[in-house]
């Protein structure tokens, strides 16, 4: 009994002994699992430093991926800009062109349309230029024809022109006569003039003088021919110079126009009575007067020879 109290008490003393290994070793336990939870945890901390370097590394590439990138992407939208710019002109450039092959393909088919009808022209007018190049042809054989005509004729006119003019000289010459008797004539030139003594209104004197075929109240021409009639006489004579009433120029009995003239000082007067002409105005006997018509003056007549000789070669023709 004493024994096993003994063995009680022994065991009393020793639990707690024991107690304090078991916590001691609990605390072991936990201490050791503490320091394999450190070690572990600091092998974890440094692979993840590890892994964060790593991490920073790949962040800071990325980074710099990204700013390029970014830059990249800058450029592209600057091109994309550009490009779009261009595509926009481009586009306008396919409207204006379409525009304008639309434009060139209506004048195309215009173009197209007048060629056709000036194709239809020319060959109209080919076939009126053949016919015209026959028709040339045939004058031109014709022409040929007629030269040879005309220098036969040519050379008979010549001859029969030589014959006028030397009959006309010798009516001038007084050789033959063809004016009627009593004429008081003299040759000035190519005409015969005559200077009658009696006297008549202006009218009556024209028709007296126009009565034989090429003959008419003189002309004058130039200052030699009015040097001739002023020197023949100084009698006041009617001349072929008039004008009608409605305020015409004086004109010539042949139709034509007054161009040289050789009045008396103040002459042309009284123009709204005095229509028609005489060599010789009061006080200048040389000169021109206008008087009235129906005055009574002499005359001077004006007969052409060669001109009388050519009608009546074509008269006896």
């Amino acid at each position: 009994m004493k024994n096993s109290r003994k063995d009680n008490g022994k065991l009393a003393q020793a639990v707690p002994v024991i107690i304090l290994i078991c916590l001691l070793l609990i605390i072991l336990a936990v201490a050791i699992s503490f320091i394999i939870i450190y070690v572990c945890m600091e092998n974890k901390l440094k692979d993840i430093e590890i892994e964060n370097r790593s991490l920073k590394i790949r962040f800071q590439n990325l980074m710099t991926n990204h700013s390029e990138l970014m830059t990249y992407n800058n450029e592209l939208n600057t091109s994309h800009s550009k490009l779009m710019t261009d595509f926009n002109k481009l586009n306008t450039n396919q409207t204006k062109l379409m525009t304008n092959y639309n434009e060139l393909n209506t004048n195309y088919n215009e173009l197209m349309t007048s060629h056709s009808k000036l194709m239809t022209t020319y060959n109209k007018l080919n076939t009126k230029y053949s016919k015209l190049m026959t028709n040339y042809n045939e004058l031109n054989t014709n022409y040929s024809k007629f030269m040879i005509n005309y220098n036969e004729v040519s050379t008979n006119y010549t001859a029969l022109d030589d014959k006028v003019k030397k009959f006309a000289k010798d009516v001038r010459d007084g050789i033959i006569s063809l004016h009627p008797s009593g004429w008081n004539c003299t040759s000035f030139r190519k005409s015969v003039y005559h200077f009658p003594t009696d006297s008549s209104n202006w009218a009556d004197a024209n028709i007296t003088c126009a009565s034989m075929s090429c003959c008419s109240l003189v002309i004058v021409d130039d200052s030699a021919e009015q040097e001739f009639i002023k020197n023949y006489d100084k009698e006041k004579r009617w001349i072929g110079l008039q004008k009608d009433g409605a305020g015409n120029d004086f004109q010539w009995v042949d139709g034509t126009s007054l161009a040289t003239a050789f009045w008396a000082s103040d002459e042309p007067n009284n123009e709204n009575t005095e229509f028609c002409v005489t060599k010789g105005a009061e006080f200048d006997q040389d000169k021109w007067n206008n008087d009235m018509c129906n005055a009574f003056h002499r005359r001077i007549c004006e007969f052409k020879p060669e001109c009388y000789v050519r009608k009546k070669l074509e008269t006896d023709d």
